[in-house]
Formats: C-alpha cells, sequence, structure tokens
C-alpha cells in the first residue's frame, strides 16, 4: 500500500506566486502567505532600522524587503512570471530585483515561417511575459523599485502591473481618502550596449493601473493608466509591393533618440508627501487630445 505524503502538492502553476503580509500583534509583520514556483523565486529579509512617518496615525511596522528573482536572471521566450501581493491594513514591503537588470532573452523565429516575408504574428509562446497584482490596506505602503528590464535584440515583452489602494473613507465622512501607500518605478534599457544594441528588440509593451477600493461598498475607481508600447512599425505600402522595408522615423531607436532608458515613476500616498486628493491633469503623446478624466484620474498611453 503506498503512503501518502504529508507535504500538500503545490497547485500553483510555473511562474506563479503568492506574497500575503499581515501584521501579528503588537507590530510584527508576518508573512502569511509565501508561496512561488519555478521559474520564479521569491526571497524575503526584514531590515533592522524602521524609518518613521508622522504621515501615519499609527507607528510604522518594520519593512519587509522581498526580492523577485527568475533562474538565469530573465526571462526566456514562453516563460509567464504572475505575482499576487497582499498588504495587510498598516504593513509595509520594499521588492525589489537582487540580480540587477531584468534580462528578456531573444526570441528564436518559427520554424514555419523562417524564409518568408514579413513578420509573425507573435503568438504567447513568443514573448516573454509578467503580470504583478497588488493590493495595498489601510495605511499600509509598497516601495516597488526593480532594477530596469533589458531586452535582447529580437525579444519580445509583455507586462501588466496592477496596484489597488484603499480610498474607504473615514467613519464620520463621505470624502475617498487612501491612506495607502505606493511608490513605482518601471523603467527599460535600449539592451545591452556592450554588443552594440540600441533598441534592437522587436516589441515591449507595458501597461501600470492604480486603483482604489472602497472597502465597505466594493465599488473601484480607476485612479491612474500608464501604457508604454515600444515597437518598430512596418510600412504597410511597402510589404504589399513585396518589399520588407521599416521607415526610418518609425524605428524604435528614433523615437526614444537620444535616451537609453525610458521609465515611468509613480509616488501616492501620505508616506511619499502625495496628498491623495490633489486632481492631476492627464496628458496623451503624439499631440492627441486627452480625454474628459473623472477627478483624481491621471491617464497617460
Amino acid at each position: 500500500m503506498p503512503i501518502k505524503s504529508p507535504f500538500e502538492s503545490s497547485i500553483a502553476k510555473p511562474g506563479q506566486g503568492t506574497v500575503v503580509l499581515s501584521l501579528l500583534p503588537p507590530s510584527n509583520p508576518t508573512l502569511t502567505t509565501l508561496t512561488y514556483k519555478y521559474p520564479l523565486k521569491l526571497l524575503t529579509r526584514a531590515p533592522g532600522y524602521v524609518p518613521q512617518s508622522s504621515a501615519l496615525s499609527c507607528p510604522a511596522s518594520r519593512p519587509v524587503h522581498l526580492y523577485l528573482l527568475t533562474y538565469g536572471g530573465g526571462l526566456l521566450p514562453g516563460d509567464h512570471i504572475d505575482v499576487s501581493i497582499t498588504l495587510e491594513p498598516q504593513t509595509r514591503m520594499v521588492v525589489t530585483t537582487p540580480q540587477g537588470s531584468t534580462k528578456i532573452f531573444k526570441t528564436e523565429p518559427n520554424a514555419s515561417t523562417k524564409g518568408q516575408r514579413g513578420t509573425p504574428a507573435p503568438t504567447l509562446s513568443d514573448k516573454s511575459r509578467q503580470s504583478v497584482d497588488v493590493n495595498i490596506g489601510r495605511e499600509a505602503a509598497l516601495c516597488y523599485l526593480p532594477d530596469p528590464a533589458v531586452p535582447y535584440k529580437d525579444s519580445r515583452y509583455e507586462q501588466l502591473q496592477t496596484f489597488t489602494v484603499d480610498i474607504t473613507p473615514a467613519k464620520g465622512t463621505t470624502t475617498n481618502r487612501s491612506t495607502s501607500s505606493l511608490c513605482v518605478l518601471d523603467w527599460v534599457a535600449q539592451g545591452r550596449t556592450s554588443r552594440g544594441e540600441n533598441w534592437d528588440f522587436h516589441q515591449w509593451r507595458g501597461r501600470n493601473e492604480v486603483w482604489g477600493v472602497n472597502r465597505n461598498t466594493g465599488a473601484r475607481k480607476l485612479l491612474l493608466r500608464d501604457s508604454l508600447i515600444l515597437e518598430d512599425e512596418l510600412d504597410e505600402l511597402c510589404l504589399e509591393a513585396g518589399q520588407e522595408t521599416i521607415s526610418r522615423s518609425e524605428l524604435i531607436r528614433e523615437r526614444t533618440r537620444p535616451h537609453g532608458i525610458v521609465g515611468t515613476l509613480i509616488l501616492y500616498g501620505p508616506v511619499y508627501g502625495i496628498d491623495p486628493q490633489l486632481r492631476f491633469q492627464g496628458h496623451l503623446h503624439g499631440g492627441a487630445r486627452a480625454r474628459r478624466l473623472c477627478p483624481g484620474e491621471v491617464w497617460r498611453g
């Protein structure tokens, strides 16, 4: 008769990770959930120094450092990293990537399309993907500072990062005022400059969204959406004529010149000195008109 293993089998998918940070009395941050599966690896550390802030009514808890790693230091075509992080009320977390830059490895041409003209439509197996979903509770704070992504030549990458903050009105008021705090840095480099790469990847797509949620009613509100698409745009007229050419003005390197890094920094909440009640003016790239925004919402895309 086979002996049943005392250890439960993991139901996580490859590249999936779940983190829940709770605060136990009197003020002890504890990771009540920490799971991950290859090629993702998660490590934690608690620092000895606790910065204090007068912006919050409660004493600051000790921040926990979470390190996001991937085996090999990067992502291969077809890899999908999916991380879910929950910060319960009055907790703090710093997320970094100790391996340095996240390398996006080259996408090999599909064997069935080799020798054919034109660029084949990318599939999920052709690109690397990453999804990060973070829920930040009342008076909790997140500092998300990964190293820049470095897409190798001919690589494809796509990411979606969603951050949800608490905008539940305080007792005795009807105004949505967040005490959650958020700092996010999202940046991408031009490639391996030591090998002469200069924005030579096929595609890099990233989207950051910040949502506010009223815990009493469950209502959600979009506060910010930032979308960045970097890819060469083929001249369709030349393709129809049987010539595969790319207009010089439509190359990634032409649109990003003279910069070697493109990035977005998001600061929100009292810990970082940002009043969540401030109204921002949205804008669109390329001279397009900005649509009418709801109060407190920022649009950039």
